[in-house]
């Protein structure tokens, strides 16, 4: 875990077989837990995940924080993973927001924090993508978590 305050941006080194599997292109990985941007020309590794939030999970605004080209990286995101951005980060901001609401938080702060500005915008897009809105989700998580009552 990186001490508040640090920069989050440069994290791993890169090492010589790095730079041998990855000669001179973006590359976007998920390892560890974690999404990670890999810059072969200044040869470091750049945790993504909280730069979601600071970019409001937007793609012109990651590319801003990562001093890339939007177009750069679109195609980095549809080489490395086979989709394309806005459905990646569609995908990987609602399976954050089932964690984060799993943990009991508010669907209207959950909203709020994954980028939507109405919570009714977040729902349209939990059950497009989920199947069940998200208070439905979060009934049906709190009674897997419920221990069964024993019959007497």
């Amino acid at each position: 875990m990186i001490p508040p305050g640090e920069d989050e941006r440069i994290l791993l080194p890169y090492s010589r077989a790095d730079q041998v599997a990855l000669p001179g292109r973006y590359k976007i990985l998920f390892a560890s837990g974690y999404w990670w941007f890999s810059d072969p020309f200044l040869m470091r590794m750049i945790r993504l995940n909280p730069l979601f939030e600071k970019a409001r999970w937007r793609v012109d605004a990651l590319c801003r924080l990562l001093g890339l080209g939007q177009r750069t990286f679109t195609r980095c995101v549809q080489v490395s993973l086979g989709i394309n951005c806005k459905r990646w980060l569609q995908t990987d901001r609602i399976v954050i927001a089932c964690h984060l609401l799993r943990e009991g938080s508010k669907i209207s702060h959950v909203a709020n924090r994954m980028g939507f500005r109405h919570a009714s915008d977040f729902a349209l897009e939990f059950r497009k993508l989920v199947g069940v809105s998200p208070s439905c989700y979060v009934l049906s998580e709190g009674s897997r978590s419920q221990p069964e009552e024993s019959g007497r």
